[in-house]
């Protein structure tokens, strides 16, 4: 199962403490209609998230770390999207050409729908994301609804 879509509507929340390298220790605010969604599932516990305008794109990437779908729940000890030890959990917030070589963090699904195909139709997460070595947080949310 691989998709792409861009019939989705959604919000990327990021809070960067200070001294956080993603953001820039900014508060970000990513929303369609003004940004592009784009989302690309590799399988049901898998997904990927961009927001793009312009010369401007942020993403936020998320797996269960297994083929199970995503519940309503916390997922912790989640470690670099796409790289993750087998079994663990992952996530991956980057942007603006901003990425980290090791990430640790966790982050909670609130809400996921599936449609009947198994796509993910709805999606709301929190997460939190620690780049490399640094002590200084990437926090925040992000909403996802097919139109």
């Amino acid at each position: 199962m691989s998709t792409s879509s861009n019939h989705f509507k959604g919000t990327l929340f990021i809070n960067g403490a200070e001294g956080e390298y993603i953001s820039s220790c900014r508060s970000l605010k990513f929303a369609s209609p003004d940004y592009k969604i784009s989302v690309i599932q590799q399988g049901p516990g898998d997904i990927q998230i961009e927001f793009q305008r312009d010369d401007t794109e942020f993403d936020a990437s998320f797996s269960t770390g297994s083929e199970k779908r995503f519940e309503a729940k916390e997922y912790s000890g989640a470690q670099r999207w796409n790289m993750a030890d087998a079994g663990r959990p992952a996530l991956e917030i980057s942007g603006d050409g901003r990425g980290c070589g090791e990430i640790t963090g966790s982050f909670a699904v609130s809400s996921v729908e599936y449609g009947a195909n198994g796509n993910i139709t709805r999606f709301a997460a929190t997460f939190f994301q620690l780049c490399d070595d640094s002590k200084n947080p990437a926090r925040g949310n992000v909403q996802l609804t097919a139109k």
